[in-house]
């Protein structure tokens, strides 16, 4: 995300094409040379509906505060520590301050911004993090509190760091599990002993994605068998690495206790097995699947309840298509496979995916979930002259360890009611089908940038033509 930035705005509020608005033009009085060294990033108040713009290159920092409908609150300009800290891991809100949270590459000094638009001040602390023999698990920006979470090897104990105070405060949980945190972090257990560690001899690096509850989250996030999702007060650490449940660990953000449950997952027993699961809003969404068959399932997130449940069995047409089955390359090249019977074609598919990591994204509107069901596999930079196999082949090439270059993936699409019964109907257009033809649309831009905030969804680039900055809002309408 590139880009130059002078601070001179101008707004708009006129309708160009159906669901999407342009919002903010911001003028280019002197395009400067360094347009490639630039960076720009957005960040959301949860309790305002604020939104701040950041642009960084090697010398400066800008940032620019608008209310939530992009009336320009506030502009401040600082030095920029990117030679020392190149990382911007997240932020914090306190205090009318903006918080930023940047590190070096060890992730062990941290330098904190504080940014004051009210005051028109900003301030500078680095913070040396003292962490002997852990392991980072992710960092989160979450509710305007910024928090890092690190294990430690052989250890059931989660340290979770909070920023206050212009200071990490330091709280550590144990889970206190059949298995402990650091391995469900890093393997794949075996579900008729689950006291053992697979045959692996190999600890794989923690490999964990972080979801929202809006529509955002690929099938290649989702396809990873560790998660965190936020939610109310709380976060939730999801693991699949066993296939007879789902194990989730609910962790209370105002008072630090933990609460743990298991959700059972349906059907298919024997070898050669995988299985994943997704939480959206109150239902979570289970798949379990090997070459001859995968069992889907709908629950009640609270209760575990079963609210719906489905078969794909080989040799047998999928019930529950909307689409063809559909394969995208690590260069997004898509291929639509319509050239097999429908039985043979379930046959190829559970194959594939029974060699790829199981996932499911949801996409919802209205009262209709749209569903890509099907997997994903990173591809590392290490795997040269891979090549896609033609239509009727559906043949897989090689997810997160070090030199990922792309991924494949490969899924349907599933389109069901507000009671998850199947609902018959072609692919719905979302969102980010927009913004993608959107950006089809147009020749040369730079600095591009999607986010959301308070349940909208925005894209931003610079216009090199016109030389101008851009932001449009897109709805569903």
């Amino acid at each position: 995300m590139k880009l130059f930035f002078i601070l001179i705005f101008c707004l708009f509020f006129s309708s160009f094409i159906i669901g999407q608005q342009k919002i903010l033009s911001i003028e280019n009085g002197d395009l400067s040379v360094g347009v490639s060294d630039k960076e720009i990033f957005s960040l959301s108040n949860k309790e305002t509906n604020e939104i701040v713009l950041l642009v960084l290159d090697n010398k400066k920092l800008y940032s620019v505060l608008f209310d939530e409908n992009f009336k320009q609150l506030g502009a401040l300009k600082t030095d920029s520590f990117r030679k020392k800290y190149n990382y911007l891991k997240g932020y914090s809100i306190t205090n009318e301050n903006y918080n930023l949270v940047f590190s070096n590459f060890s992730e062990k000094r941290y330098e904190i911004i504080s940014l004051n638009f009210n005051t028109g001040s900003t301030s500078t602390k680095v913070l040396d993090l003292v962490i002997k023999g852990e392991e980072f698990i992710e960092t989160i920006s979450y509710n305007n509190r910024f928090f890092i979470l690190t294990t430690k090897k052989n250890s059931d104990v989660l340290t979770i760091r909070e920023l206050a105070n212009n200071s990490f405060e330091k709280k550590e949980i144990n889970f206190d599990g059949e298995i402990k945190l650091y391995y469900l972090l890093h393997e794949r257990n075996d579900e008729e002993n689950i006291y053992q560690i697979s045959q692996s001899s190999i600890i794989k690096p923690i490999d964990v994605s972080t979801l929202t509850s809006l529509n955002l989250n690929t099938i290649e996030l989702t396809s990873k068998l560790n998660k965190i999702y936020t939610r109310g007060n709380s976060i939730i650490l999801s693991f699949d690495n066993i296939n007879a449940y789902t194990l989730l660990y609910n962790i209370d953000l105002e008072n630090f206790t933990l609460s743990k449950r298991k959700v059972a997952k349906e059907g298919i027993i024997g070898k050669n097995k995988k299985s994943n699961s997704l939480i959206f809003e109150d239902v979570i969404f289970q798949i379990k699947s090997s070459k001859e068959k995968m069992v889907f399932t709908i629950k009640d997130f609270k209760t575990g309840l079963l609210k719906q449940k489905y078969e794909v069995t080989k040799d047998v047409p999928i019930s529950i298509k909307n689409s063809p089955v559909i394969q995208v390359a690590f260069d997004k090249t898509i291929i639509r496979f319509k050239n097999k019977k429908d039985g043979e074609l379930t046959s190829k598919f559970l194959k594939v995916i029974s060699q790829y990591n199981l996932g499911i994204s949801v996409y919802r509107l209205n009262d209709l979930y749209q569903l890509k069901i099907g997997g994903s596999k990173d591809i590392k930079a290490s795997d040269t002259g891979i090549m896609m196999g033609n239509a009727s082949s559906l043949s897989p090439p090689l997810m997160l360890v070090n030199n990922i270059q792309g991924s494949y993936s490969i899924f349907i699409y599933s389109i069901f009611d507000s009671h998850f019964n199947h609902f018959q109907g072609e692919k719905i257009e979302t969102i980010f089908d927009k913004i993608s033809e959107f950006k089809d649309s147009i020749r040369i831009t730079e600095a591009e940038i999607s986010f959301s905030n308070n349940g909208k969804y925005y894209f931003g680039y610079f216009d090199i033509q016109k030389q101008d900055y851009n932001i449009y809002q897109f709805t569903n309408n």
